[in-house]
């Protein structure tokens, strides 16, 4: 099971993520111009130290998940608002995984309660007692153009990947597709809608138009194989991951990776400053 991030919040203005809704603009700007700001239970009103996810939408609102504290609002103009399950719909305060679709709602990833829609006034619980959902605990989150919502549920290592279109759900495990593992570590759909896995198993999954496509041994034969923690997409169209383990036969932990479409490339830090080490990356093709 991944391990729990317990974080202070850094967050500065403007913030940039991975975990903007699709449409919104990056800023432009130079990194050593940003003005970092930090927020604490001390001089604000964010009640916890202990977050998982933080999404920013179209209209500059931070949603932030936390350990047993509910869904933290950080509006635009410096509002917070806590959503427990005292003063909401919010079916458990243990929330973990974030992701917005088209539409404008927020899809929320419980511990106990599994997936929650919220509309901004509704709140929809999903769960194996009203819907195909396997397990109560999601783990991560993402949405495609189509309005997909894509997670895995999982517990103990069963479960899988699911999908949901609003209408149809779909389950998928090493029985009936090429998943490797029950358990993904990160879903990310990237700017042409291919869906990105990570699965706990080491190396990377991509579905694009239903095929399959995975990539196995991620440090070349007969090197240490790591699960990757996240994945992000720059406007070039390059599919960037991050992993707190490594392959690198420099005994380094911690490793950077970008995919062009062609090949992988791994950056690594050393004693002057950056590696870069081009991967031999063998993948199976289903």
């Amino acid at each position: 099971m991944k391990i729990i991030k317990i974080l202070i919040l850094l967050l500065f203005i403007p913030l940039i993520s991975c975990n903007l809704k699709k449409d919104s603009p990056l800023p432009n700007k130079n990194l050593k111009s940003i003005t970092w700001k930090l927020y604490t239970p001390q001089n604000s009103d964010l009640h916890t130290h202990a977050i998982f996810d933080i999404l920013i939408d179209r209209y500059g609102n931070k949603w932030i998940t936390t350990l047993d504290k509910g869904l933290v609002k950080f509006s635009a103009d410096g509002q917070w608002q806590i959503y427990t399950t005292s003063n909401s719909g919010l079916p458990d305060n243990h929330t973990k995984s974030l992701a917005m679709d088209y539409q404008d709602n927020l899809w929320i990833g419980t511990r106990n309660s599994g997936l929650v829609k919220f509309d901004g006034i509704n709140w929809t619980v999903y769960n194996p007692s009203n819907s195909p959902l396997l397990y109560d605990h999601v783990f991560s989150i993402d949405v495609d153009t189509k309005n997909t919502v894509w997670f895995t549920s999982c517990i103990h290592r069963s479960g899988g990947l699911m999908s949901y279109d609003g209408i149809e759900w779909n389950l998928y495990t090493p029985g009936n597709s090429s998943l490797p593992t029950n358990l993904i570590e990160k879903i990310f759909v990237d700017p042409r809608d291919n869906v990105w896995l990570a699965p706990a198993s080491g190396g990377a999954v991509k579905i694009s138009e239903r095929k399959w496509t995975v990539y196995e041994n991620f440090y070349g034969n007969g090197s240490p194989t790591y699960s990757l923690d996240d994945f992000c997409a720059d406007n070039k169209g390059n599919i960037w991951a991050s992993s707190s383990g490594s392959g690198s036969s420099l005994g380094i932990a911690g490793t950077l990776v970008r995919y062009n479409g062609k090949e992988w490339k791994e950056f690594l830090p050393s004693e002057t400053g950056s590696d870069e080490r081009q991967l031999e990356f063998p993948f199976s093709d289903n």
